[in-house]
C-alpha cells in the first residue's frame, strides 16, 4: 500500500467489511439510456470445481447481506480465471449492460486532493 495511504489500511483490511454501509438517497443507481431493450444472456455450464466455488462465493455473500437476491429482469454471466497462484478469481460480463448504461460525466475529486483538504475545498 502506498506511504500517503497507510494509515487507513485497517479500512481495506478484510475483517473491517463485515456489514455494508446503510442505503442513502445519494448513492448511485445504474440508468438505462431511453429504449433499452431488456435482455438476459446464455448460462454457461461451470465445471464442477468452479460450479461448487460459485455456489460458496453466493451462499457466503448472500449470508453476510455483502449481496442481495437480484429482482432484475436481466442477468449477466459469471466466469473463472486463474490467478498466478492457481486460485480462482470469479469474473461477471457487464459488457451488454454497460452498453446500455447511461454514462456520468462529472468530475470525481482526487484521493490525495480529499485527504489534503477533507471537506474544505483549496484556496
Amino acid at each position: 500500500m502506498p506511504e500517503p495511504y497507510q494509515e487507513f489500511k485497517d479500512i481495506f483490511a478484510n475483517e473491517s467489511f463485515n456489514e455494508l454501509p446503510d442505503w442513502k438517497k445519494w448513492d448511485d443507481a445504474i440508468e438505462l439510456v431511453l429504449d433499452a431493450q431488456m435482455f438476459s444472456t446464455k448460462v454457461y455450464l461451470l465445471a464442477p470445481v468452479k460450479q461448487k466455488q460459485l455456489d460458496e462465493f453466493l451462499e457466503e455473500n448472500l449470508k453476510s447481506r455483502h449481496i442481495l437476491p437480484s429482482k432484475s429482469p436481466m442477468a449477466s454471466p459469471v466466469f473463472f480465471i486463474k490467478k498466478k497462484d492457481r486460485s480462482l478469481c470469479l469474473i461477471q460480463d457487464y459488457c451488454k449492460l454497460n452498453a446500455l448504461t447511461v454514462k456520468n460525466a462529472y468530475p470525481l475529486p482526487l484521493i490525495p486532493d480529499i485527504l489534503k483538504y477533507g471537506n474544505q475545498k483549496p484556496e
